[in-house]
C-alpha cells in the first residue's frame, strides 16, 4: 500500500512513531506499528531486512480527555464499534447455548425453549441468514407476538369489562356472569324464556270499556318483537338484584315462595333497571313493553275481551279456571285462591303467551293518559307528549286479587314508578336471547 521510494519509506516511519519527514517526534508518539530491521543476507551484503508488527492497543487509545471528561480516541470509529459491541460474543455464546437446548427439545416441549422480546432485542444481528439461530428466532419471534396479542386481549376484554360494570352501575361481580353468558361457560343464569310475536295490526281499546280505554283507534306494529313468554319469575329477578345490588324483595312474597312465581312488589323503576340488565347482558335489544305492543301481544288475533281459551277468545272467563283472577277458578275447585300461582299453570294465548290475564299486573313503559286521544299508531311507548303525565306509570293485565272485568285485554291501570305492591312485568326484546 505505501508504495517504495522515499513516499513509502515516509509513511512507514510516520506509522511509526516519527511526525515530521526529518524524523522529529512532537506531542509524543503515535505509533502503530514497530519495525524490526536485521542485517541482511551475505548474498546482500550491506542491506537490512525489516519487518513491520501492528501495536494493537493504539487502536483503542485515548489522546486525552475533552473538557467535560469524556475520552478523545485516535480512532473515534473503531472505539464507537468496539463500545458498541463489546457484549456481542457474549451475546452469541448465549444465542448458540439457547438453539441447542431449543433443538434437543421434542414435540411442544419447543414452544417452551423460545426466546422472549427480551432476549430477541438483544440477539438483533447475530445469526447469520440461513442458519439455526436464524431459524429460532423466526420461531421465538412468532411465539412471542402470539403470545403479545393474548396479553393485549386479556388486558383489552379485562378493561371493557369493569368499565362495562361501571358504567352500568353494576358490580364486579357481574362480569363473570355475563362472560360466562357469552362464552356458554358455567351454570346458566335464570332468563326469560321469549316468544316472537309477528308484524300486524289490530284496534286498541274499548267501546264499552271506561273513558281511558278510548277512543278504539287503529295501530299498527311494524316489526316482530320477542315477549317474555310470562312474567319475570323470582328466580329470574333475584339473580339480577344479586348480582346488581339492586331492590330485592325479600319478604314479601307473602310465604308463597319464590323460584317460577311472578316477581310480585316491584316498582317501575324495578322492572325497567332488570330490562335494562337483561339487555347489557344479553345484547338482545331488551325493555319494557309499550302499552301498544302489550295489548297487541294480549289479544294475539282476538278481538274479544280475553284471549282465552285459544285461538278464539271469549267476553267471559269467570269461573272457567283460564287464569289466576278472584272469580277466574270455577266452583268447587281450590285452584290458586287468594295467592300467586307459578307461571305458565294456565293455558297460553294463541301466540304461546302465559298470564297475560291476571296472576299479577305488569308495568310498561308509557306514562299515564287519562284518554287514547293522540295516542301513537305505531306501538310506541306514548311518552310524556299530548299531556303526558310520567309521574304515573302504566300497568295491565289484571292480578290475582282483581275480578276478571280488570284482567280484561283492554284495561289500563295507574300507579307512581316506586309503587310495589301487586305488580311485577314483563320483558319485550328486538331479537331472541341466545340459549346459554
Amino acid at each position: 500500500m505505501a508504495g517504495g521510494g522515499e513516499e513509502g519509506v515516509c509513511l512507514i516511519n510516520r506509522l511509526a512513531g516519527q511526525r515530521t519527514r526529518d524524523g522529529a517526534k512532537a506531542n509524543g508518539p503515535l505509533r502503530l506499528i514497530t519495525v524490526t530491521e536485521e542485517a541482511g543476507s551475505e548474498d546482500r551484503a550491506g542491506e537490512n531486512d525489516a519487518w513491520v508488527n501492528l501495536i494493537h492497543e493504539t487502536l483503542i487509545r485515548a489522546k486525552g480527555h475533552d473538557a467535560e471528561g469524556r475520552p478523545q480516541p485516535f480512532w473515534p470509529t473503531l472505539w464507537d464499534y468496539i463500545e458498541n459491541n463489546k457484549t456481542r460474543a457474549a451475546r452469541r455464546e448465549r444465542l448458540g447455548l439457547m438453539v441447542r437446548e431449543w433443538q434437543d427439545r421434542r414435540g411442544p416441549e419447543r414452544l417452551f425453549g423460545l426466546a422472549g422480546w427480551s432476549s430477541l432485542l438483544g440477539f438483533r444481528g447475530l445469526a447469520a441468514p440461513g442458519s439455526n439461530e436464524q431459524r429460532y428466532l423466526r420461531w421465538s419471534i412468532l411465539s412471542a407476538s402470539a403470545q403479545a396479542l393474548l396479553l393485549a386481549a386479556i388486558v383489552g376484554l379485562g378493561g371493557e369489562s369493569v368499565y362495562w360494570a361501571r358504567a352500568h352501575d353494576l358490580l364486579l361481580e357481574a362480569i363473570y356472569p355475563r362472560w360466562a353468558y357469552k362464552l356458554k361457560i358455567g351454570k346458566p343464569l335464570p332468563l326469560p324464556d321469549l316468544v316472537k310475536v309477528p308484524a300486524g295490526g289490530f284496534r286498541m281499546g274499548s267501546e264499552t270499556g271506561s273513558s281511558d280505554e278510548k277512543p278504539v283507534h287503529p295501530v299498527t306494529i311494524a316489526k316482530p318483537f320477542y315477549l317474555g313468554a310470562t312474567e319475570v319469575t323470582f328466580a329470574q329477578y333475584d339473580a339480577f338484584a344479586a348480582l346488581t345490588g339492586w331492590h330485592q324483595p325479600e319478604s314479601q312474597d307473602a310465604g308463597w315462595g319464590r323460584g317460577d312465581r311472578p316477581v310480585i312488589n316491584v316498582s317501575w323503576d324495578d322492572a325497567r333497571a332488570y330490562a335494562r340488565w337483561l339487555d347489557y347482558m344479553t345484547g338482545s335489544g331488551c325493555r319494557l313493553p309499550s302499552e301498544g305492543e302489550w295489548e297487541y301481544a294480549a289479544r294475539a288475533g282476538t278481538h274479544t275481551k280475553f284471549a282465552l281459551p285459544a285461538p278464539t277468545g271469549s267476553d267471559d272467563i269467570e269461573g272457567k279456571s283460564l287464569a289466576n283472577c278472584r272469580d277466574c277458578s270455577s266452583r268447587g275447585q281450590r285452584g290458586w285462591i287468594k295467592r300467586t300461582a307459578p307461571v305458565g299453570s294456565f293455558p297460553p294465548n294463541a301466540w304461546g303467551l302465559y298470564d297475560m290475564h291476571g296472576n299479577a299486573w305488569e308495568w310498561v313503559d308509557d306514562c299515564w293518559h287519562p284518554s287514547y286521544k293522540g295516542a301513537p299508531k305505531d306501538g310506541r311507548a306514548w311518552l310524556e307528549n299530548s299531556g303526558g303525565d310520567c309521574q304515573p306509570r302504566v300497568l295491565r293485565g289484571g292480578s290475582w286479587i282483581n275480578s276478571s272485568e280488570l284482567a280484561r285485554s283492554d284495561v289500563r291501570y295507574r300507579n307512581v314508578p316506586g309503587y310495589r305492591d301487586v305488580t311485577g312485568f314483563r320483558v319485550l326484546c328486538s331479537s331472541p336471547i341466545v340459549d346459554h
